[in-house]
Parts: structure tokens; C-alpha cells; sequence
């Protein structure tokens, strides 16, 4: 499975896909699953942006860029468990939209780990369709412990890595917290959203690992230019 390969890349970034109105998320318009999505970007050769390079756009001026491609999947693709449980050989999910079966090989030296989250970034991995089946070929997995295991959703500091919560809650007055929420186990993107206060300007961000494939969220890709599109084709490159 082809993973590395030359790619368009830069310091900048460009939506491909808008992300949903409030509206259009309760009624759920847009079921195109991530890997459809990632697999498009992919004959591209571009480069869905990790959650780290999202938060950091989102920590300064480029979020006005792209702030109509939120919520969206970020690039960053992740692996857990349910609580107390052993990472073990592979880790599945399946998608209750769609029926597709998501399938993470885990790393020999992760195997026994409990309470962790694997972490693979773009574009160190590739999808494979097999059938109904979506296998992740990882050339790079890296490993976040201290994974939290409260199915409710609270507020964590994010590792320096990745941008993945770990730890303990924390109170949401800090400005460096981020809001999770996750499931019993999960194969999937990191999916990000911001609350934006606009009477402050300030950026809450909100983390969310639970979320389906079928979300139908946004998409927003690295670039080696400023993006400047046609109000008409803004946010639908990849449709």
C-alpha cells in the first residue's frame, strides 16, 4: 500500500469541503463519509491538515480564513479503546451510519497499553478499501496516554504533539483547555470545532474524537499559497 508520495504542501491553508451550518448539522444533509473524502483529497495529492496546524491557525489570525471549513475532520487519524481495556492487536469501529468497518493494526510495543489513544498524522498513513472495510496503513503511529476515560463530555490540556486532550479535567476558564468528547472506542479523524465568542474575539477550542465518519464536516487542506476562491466555488473543491 502506496503511503509516501510526492504531495502539494505549505504553510498555508485552503477548505476544501465547507463545514456544516448549525441548520445543516441537525439535518444531518451531507452523510459523505471521511474516507470518501480523504481518498479524493488524496488523487489530489493534498494534504488534509492535522488538529495541531488547525489549533495553531485557530490560536492566531488565519482562522479567518478558513473558519467557514469548521467543524471539520482534520488529517489526524486516531485509534482507542474502551476504559481499562488493552490496546490489543487491532482496534475496530464501525460506523452506524454507514456500515463500514474501520480496522487500526496496533504496534506491537502498544499492544498492552490501556487507557492511550494511538495517533497517526497525515501523510504518514494511507486508507485501503476492502469491501465494506476501511484498513489504516500507518508507516508512523504515535502513542498519547493518560487518554481520558469520562464518557461525559469535560474540558482537558492538550498534549504539545498532537494537540490530543490527556490528563485530568480542568476548568474551562483555561485558556489552553479543550473540550472532548469520546465514546466507548473509536476509529476515526480527529474532528475539531471552535466556539467563537465574538464579543471577546476569543477562540474556545472544542475537541471532539466521538464523532462519526458520516458527519458530513468540513475538510481544509494545507497549501503552499494563499487561497483566494470564487465566492461560488468556496468550500466544495472536492465535491
Amino acid at each position: 500500500m502506496e503511503i509516501q508520495k510526492s504531495r502539494i504542501r505549505g504553510p498555508h491553508l485552503e477548505v476544501l469541503v465547507r463545514g456544516p451550518t448549525f441548520l445543516e448539522s441537525i439535518a444531518r444533509h451531507d452523510r459523505v463519509p471521511f474516507h470518501e473524502r480523504f481518498l479524493r483529497a488524496d488523487e489530489m495529492r493534498r494534504v488534509i491538515a492535522s488538529n495541531k496546524r488547525l489549533i495553531e491557525a485557530f490560536s492566531g489570525d488565519d482562522w479567518r480564513t478558513v473558519v467557514h471549513g469548521v467543524p471539520c475532520h482534520t488529517g489526524t487519524l486516531a485509534a482507542y479503546t474502551s476504559p481499562g481495556q488493552k490496546l490489543g492487536q487491532s482496534i475496530e469501529y464501525a460506523d452506524p451510519e454507514t456500515g463500514y468497518r474501520y480496522l487500526f493494526r496496533v504496534p506491537e510495543a502498544y499492544q498492552k497499553e490501556k487507557d492511550a489513544i494511538l495517533v497517526a498524522e497525515p501523510p504518514d498513513y494511507a486508507l485501503e478499501i476492502d469491501g465494506e472495510t476501511v484498513i489504516v496503513h500507518a508507516a508512523k503511529v504515535d502513542i498519547v496516554t493518560d487518554f481520558p476515560f469520562k464518557f461525559s463530555l469535560a474540558y482537558y490540556k492538550a498534549e504539545p504533539v498532537h494537540g490530543i486532550p490527556s490528563g485530568k479535567a480542568i476548568s474551562m476558564e483555561d485558556p489552553d483547555s479543550s473540550y472532548l468528547g469520546r465514546t466507548d472506542s473509536f476509529v476515526g479523524p480527529v474532528s475539531l470545532a471552535f466556539l467563537l465568542d465574538l464579543s471577546s474575539n476569543s477562540r474556545r477550542r472544542a475537541l471532539a474524537i466521538d464523532l462519526t465518519m458520516s458527519n458530513g464536516l468540513g475538510i481544509i487542506a494545507e497549501s503552499p499559497v494563499i487561497a483566494i476562491m470564487e465566492p461560488e466555488r468556496r468550500g466544495f473543491l472536492l465535491e
